[in-house]
């Protein structure tokens, strides 16, 4: 541009005085020979010959004439002192060489400047030979006779030094434009070799190149997409981090991916200052790729081998980093390292980390390689180190996930929680570390415990035979499971494991998590204590660095408790008994997970019996009713009955049975609870004997359903009434009960029960006047419930009473049905049909219709039968009339019956039963009762004139001849003695009114005698209160055939 404007002038300037014509001609001379210079100038990188020709910079000096005119080798030259340029890409090479002894100490200085833009922006030096005076030491006085330096612009010079004889592949990466390196010589040794290889005391043979930041990819990453950190204003290499969940950060040693410096200590400050709410934020090193960490940790090559170096193995070069879990130097150190291989996570215990790295301040060029050529640039191989950092969160309230300044010391109470999940402490603990977990339980506790997970890893330098052995001393990380608290006198080791030797695993359960169906931890599979507190003692000798220990333990406080008494051998059957003292409390089905799906049980039965004294009764209050699955059922109140019923329209799950024991192993069941209830509608139910019994039954219960799934929680209280005695069970072959309602408004017999008791092998047939229950044929609110004992659901409800007659021609013998179906029963004609009838309800016993051919008598519950009269009216009582069964094909013994019932234990006909009630599915009656002038059959069979009087005309006409032949012949011998002793003595007379006034006489007995005498009873009756047994004389009973025992309620 000054070259163009001088060009540009006037050639014809104005008149001017000489002086200033000449300085005006000079000057202009001395332009164009500085326009003709610089426009035949070399660039900055090239050196120019005498000649006028470029040749590069670095081959000025080197021995070899290379401008052809020896220009670039002047006498006495060096390559050293000089500043050096690089076109961006370009490799260039120097070479220095041994000073002569006369000139020592000699120093050489090689600068080396990127420009930027074609000459790059950073510098990459690579020692192909380096052999400068010897090397004895890292610490201390490790370069005696000389050394080489590496400083760069613009930042602090460290005193770091490298001397001796190098091998391996040995790179420098500035990290600004400008580097200066220095060569001191300050002696040489005796016997040194003068030689130009590499056992010469002074020999440095090394390649540069300049390159832009763009293709510095290993160290900035694409497009600068790592964040290597804030330096810290007037350091080195301190640098800081922060919110490293959303920025790539890398912490690399300086340098990277080249040689690092000597003689320096870097900081890297990790933090995260903003965690999310509720959260822990926790800081975590690592580094996958082992070829990204090579920190020398000896002087000699490792053979190609690799090997992370920890703790005072790294002693020998004295170049390692540390890690602090905190926010200084002083908080504990997690790891020290050395060498390179992968570095497995490194986690802080707290939102703050860190990181040192530290190198002697001496050293030789030494640096592993993995190729046979030196000089290819190993692939496998980068000086220094590049870890990578993270951020993890955990929950703030899993307290075993971390630890904070309270230590490795955790205490679980049931007081608080009564199970949960422990984990292993998500970070990384330094050496000689224990971590206690007390888990403390109350009296009526126990501890069950399962492992989801243990897992122990090592390190690859890791003496594995430490680990193996429960008992090694060597035990570098060891569990220690104690049944019992420290200091309680009662401890008992549930085991102890050493190394990767596992406690007992129930993995599976890891998958219910995710909702998968997976059986519950068994037995083999889990640990329960014996005592109330358990104690875990987790010991790290090595500490968790590069070793690992994970595991996730389920720990359950089990309530043991039960209220009330044990009732047999099941741990759920209790019994609450009143002792005479009127008591309350709360009750409800145990607590113990065992029992339940979640413990290992598919079905629970649950029975809960409450004994009060004569004339004590018993008021249940349900609060609450839980059921997890109530689809199947739904819990209504019948309110005819006064009574809960559940009404099923699918399988229910769960379900309450409430009975009543009026008499000693006799159930009458009441009431029943399906679905859940809550506190707003309570369940109450009072009993009307002393003793009464809840049956709590879940079925099909899943591996995760429990007592929260499946419970209930009630009240009970004993209450005084007035006792009650009567005589409410009834049994017989025969006869009628009469119901009457009691005229106070609360009797102490009220509402009690009857049972009718059927002999053994034999059942009842139950008739009542009425209509079974159903919507809209119920005027009155009475109801007759008719049940079996044991047996939940009731035979038969029935309407009693009613007085509709209709005509309708029925059956020969009348229709009958299955548990109380309704026949219309009436006047039988002589033909069998009927004639007139009226609504009846029978009812045969539970086992009647089920019972078939069998060794055995059946059952109570199949055979009795227990009568409820539900709102009673007064001044209608209602009648029942019961008939006792046997079937045909069924014998009785002469000692079958009731023993002292000398009428019960006739036998009945073997074979085919010949007193036999067809309409009543072919029952057979009692003998006795046959052609007795009482109908016990309904179609009148047993009375039938075809029948009882097949035999009895004949021979009354036998009899009456027999008995006038007799008369005659008496009297014909009478008056032919008469005749004879005509006129005999006059004592005769005497002797015959002596005979006819014997008071001896004897007569037989006649239908009025036996009345009199009371061996048969027109209508016989007991009252006592206001409760009536009644047998009308159409039935005409002997005595015997109605017992009355006597039941205190």
């Amino acid at each position: 541009m000054v070259a163009a404007r001088l060009v540009s002038l006037p050639l014809t300037p104005p008149i001017l005085c000489p002086q200033v014509r000449m300085l005006a001609a000079r000057l202009l001379l001395t332009l164009l020979s500085v326009t003709v210079m610089t426009s035949f100038a070399c660039p900055k990188a090239e050196f120019r010959c005498r000649s006028g020709r470029c040749i590069p910079q670095n081959l000025y000096c080197d021995g070899r004439d290379d401008c052809a005119d020896k220009s670039d080798e002047p006498p006495h030259c060096t390559p050293c002192n000089i500043t050096y340029h690089g076109e961006e890409g370009r490799t260039y090479g120097l070479e220095l060489r041994q000073p002569r002894r006369d000139r020592l100490p000699h120093i050489c200085q090689l600068n080396f400047i990127a420009d930027g833009k074609n000459y790059g922006d950073l510098l990459e030096l690579v020692f192909d030979t380096f052999s400068l005076g010897r090397f004895t030491s890292h610490v201390h006085n490790g370069c005696p006779d000389g050394h080489m330096q590496i400083f760069e612009f613009g930042q602090i010079q460290n005193d770091g030094f490298w001397c001796g004889n190098a091998y391996g592949y040995n790179v420098y990466y500035s990290q600004t434009g400008s580097v200066r390196v220095t060569f001191r010589l300050y002696r040489l040794s005796e016997g040194g070799n003068f030689g130009v290889d590499e056992a010469s005391q002074f020999y440095i043979k090394l390649r540069y190149k300049f390159v832009s930041r763009a293709r510095a990819v290993m160290r900035l990453g694409n497009k600068g997409s790592k964040f290597l950190g804030i330096v810290v204003h007037m350091s080195f290499c301190d640098f800081m981090f922060d919110h490293c969940d959303r920025d790539k950060c890398r912490i690399q040693s300086p340098n990277f991916p080249g040689m690092y410096p000597r003689n320096v200590t870097c900081s890297y400050h990790i933090t995260h200052s903003t965690p999310p709410p509720g959260t822990r934020a926790l800081l975590v090193l690592s580094q996958r790729y082992g070829e990204l960490i090579n920190i020398k940790a000896s002087d000699g090559s490792n053979g190609g081998t690799r090997e992370l170096r920890t703790w005072s193995k790294c002693d020998v070069v004295r170049d390692f980093v540390t890690v602090y879990d905190g926010a200084n130097k002083s908080a504990p150190k997690l790891l020290k390292f050395c060498a390179g291989a992968e570095l497995p996570p490194l986690i802080s215990s707290g939102p703050n980390m860190i990181v040192e790295f530290r190198t002697s301040a001496f050293d030789r060029l030494t640096q592993p390689t993995f190729s046979t050529d030196k000089l290819k640039y190993p692939t496998s191989y980068m000086p220094g180190f590049e870890l990578d950092v993270g951020v993890k969160f955990v929950n703030i309230t899993d307290r075993t996930r971390y630890v904070d300044n309270r230590g490795c010391d955790y205490v679980f109470s049931s007081t608080s929680r009564t199970r949960g999940v422990i984990y292993s402490p998500a970070h990384s603990l330094p050496s000689n570390t224990t971590c206690r977990y007390t888990l403390l339980g109350r009296s009526h506790e126990r501890l069950w415990i399962y492992f989801l997970q243990y897992h122990v890893t090592y390190h690859a330098g890791y003496d594995k035979a430490y680990a193996s052995g429960a008992k090694s001393r060597h035990c570098h990380h060891r569990l220690d499971i104690t049944d019992g608290a420290p200091g309680d006198g009662v401890n008992r080791s549930l085991g102890f494991f050493c190394g990767d030797t596992k406690p007992r695993l129930c993995s599976r359960a890891l998958r219910a998590a995710t909702g998968a169906a997976v059986p519950p931890c068994g037995p083999e599979e889990s640990y329960l204590s014996q005592a109330e507190n358990v104690t875990l003692l987790q010991r790290h000798v090595t500490g968790l660095g590069l070793d690992t220990v994970s595991f996730r333990l389920r720990y359950e406080f089990v309530d043991m408790r039960e209220d009330g008494q044990q009732l047999g051998d099941n741990p759920c059957h209790r019994v609450f008994a009143s002792r005479g003292r009127l008591s309350k409390g709360t009750f409800g089905p145990a607590r113990n997970v065992f029992l339940y799906g979640r413990g290992g049980r598919e079905h629970l039965h649950c029975l809960f019996r409450f004994e009060g004294t004569a004339g004590e009764r018993v008021r249940i209050l349900v609060n609450k009713f839980t059921a997890a699955d109530e689809s199947g059922c739904e819990t209504v109140r019948d309110e005819s009955l006064g009574r809960y019923q559940c009404r099923y329209h699918g399988w229910a799950r769960s379900e309450l049975r409430l009975a009543e024991v009026p008499w000693p192993g006799v159930r009458v069941w009441r009431d029943c609870v399906c679905a859940d209830r809550n506190t707003a509608e309570h369940i109450v139910v009072e009993s009307t004997s002393s003793v009464l019994e809840l049956q709590y039954d879940v079925f099909n219960m899943t591996a995760d359903e429990d007592f929260y799934s499946y419970s209930f929680i009630a009240k009970y209280e004993f209450l005084r009434k007035t006792s009650c005695k009567t005589e409410t069970r009834v049994n017989g072959s025969s006869g009628v009960l009469l119901l009457e309602p009691p005229a106070e408004a609360e009797a102490p017999c009220d509402a009690l029960p009857w049972m009718l008791e059927a002999a053994p092998s034999s059942f009842l047939y139950l008739s009542v006047t009425g209509r079974r229950q159903a919507p809209g044929v119920c005027p009155s609110p009475t109801r007759l419930v008719v049940s079996a004992p044991d047996l939940t659901e009731p035979l038969a409800i029935i309407c009693p009473g009613g007085t509709d007659m209709v005509r309708e021609g029925h059956g020969k013998y009348g229709g009958h049905g299955k548990y109380g179906d309704m026949a219309r029963r009436g006047v039988y004609g002589k033909d069998g049909y009927a004639v007139k009838t009226g609504y009846m309800v029978e009812v045969f016993s539970a086992g009647w219709h089920h019972t078939t051919h069998q060794s055995a008598p059946p059952a109570d519950h199949q055979r009795h039968m227990v009568i409820d009269l539900v709102k009673p009216e007064p001044g209608q009582p209602v009648k029942i009339t019961w008939l006792e069964l046997l079937r045909p094909e069924v014998q009785r013994s002469t000692t079958a019956g009731v023993q002292g019932r000398s009428h019960r234990s006739e036998a009945w006909a073997s074979g085919p039963c010949r007193h036999m009630c067809p309409e009543l599915d072919g029952g057979c009656i009692a003998p006795h009762l046959w052609c007795d002038n009482v109908q016990h059959c309904p179609s009148g069979r047993d009375e039938a004139p075809e029948i009882c009087h097949r035999w009895s005309i004949p021979w009354l006409y036998v009899g009456v001849a027999g008995s006038a032949a007799f008369i005659i012949l008496l009297l014909c011998i009478a008056a032919l003695v008469h005749r004879r002793q005509k006129g005999a003595r006059p004592d005769r007379g005497r002797c015959n009114a002596a005979l006819s006034n014997n008071p001896h006489e004897k007569r037989l007995p006649t239908d009025e005698t036996l009345t009199t005498s009371g061996l048969y009873s027109g209508s016989s009756s007991l009252k006592n209160g206001k409760d009536l047994i009644s047998v009308p004389s159409t039935y005409s009973m002997d005595s015997g055939d109605v017992d009355l025992v006597e039941t205190t309620v």
